[in-house]
């Protein structure tokens, strides 16, 4: 015989719960509700008087077991109200049309872009953290994948606006200096880190700089 629901009533105390959990998972949070009795146990209602009504009360109430994760989406009507009044978008990217797309960038938020490669994906992140950086948000950019040097002549050309060759000798140090003046930081590790050791990292880089903005070129390493 299979019930469709099963009413679950242990003692209530540690070791009533204990049982009871594993009474449920053997018979499926889906079909069980946990009965709270009025007092420890049944001899314990009984001895205190507790009335047939009580009791019916209780079955009646039991309530249902199951996940913690999946709930009704009226759940979250107070969180949606309260968010209502709070700023919905982010600060800008520097790109209007991804901003729009977007909502621009908001604390808390991972972000994950991918493209084929060499299609720019780390010329774009770069710029992305230098854009920042000019707006007066300190960002951090990590590239495990190429020199500090390399990246830091990418920011000097993306600041300037020209390639690298076209770059004449007397503007070098304009270039270089307008960049150094930014709140912009690079991690000086090439090739491969362990989670560990990144987490330490940001985590430095936040609490000593400010850092608002982390990027990580890229998740292959």
């Amino acid at each position: 015989v299979r019930f469709d629901e099963i009413l679950i009533a242990f003692d209530e105390d540690e070791k009533g719960e204990a049982g009871a959990a594993k009474v449920v998972e053997r018979l499926g949070a889906f079909r069980c509700r946990r009965v709270r009795l009025p007092r420890k146990d049944a001899n314990e209602c009984l001895a205190a008087g507790v009335t047939r009504d009580d009791m019916l009360a209780a079955l009646e109430t039991a309530s249902p077991c199951g996940s913690s994760m999946v709930k009704h989406i009226s759940a979250w009507r107070e969180a949606v109200l309260a968010y209502r009044g709070e700023e919905r978008r982010g600060r800008p990217t520097g790109w209007r049309m991804l901003d729009e797309l977007l909502g621009g960038l908001r604390p808390g938020e991972v972000t994950l872009f991918t493209a084929a490669t060499g299609s720019g994906k780390s010329t774009f992140t770069l710029d992305l953290a230098r854009r920042q950086a000019v707006n007066g948000h300190a960002a951090l950019f990590a590239s495990l994948e190429l020199p500090t040097i390399v990246v830091t002549m990418k920011l000097i050309c993306q600041g300037a606006g020209v390639r690298w060759d076209r770059l004449e000798p007397k503007d070098l140090a304009t270039a270089f200096d307008r960049l150094a003046a930014l709140p912009l930081y690079l991690l000086d590790r090439y090739g491969e880190i362990s989670i560990k050791r990144m987490r330490e990292e940001v985590e430095y880089a936040v609490r000593r700089h400010g850092v608002t903005l982390v990027v990580i070129d890229h998740l292959h390493f």
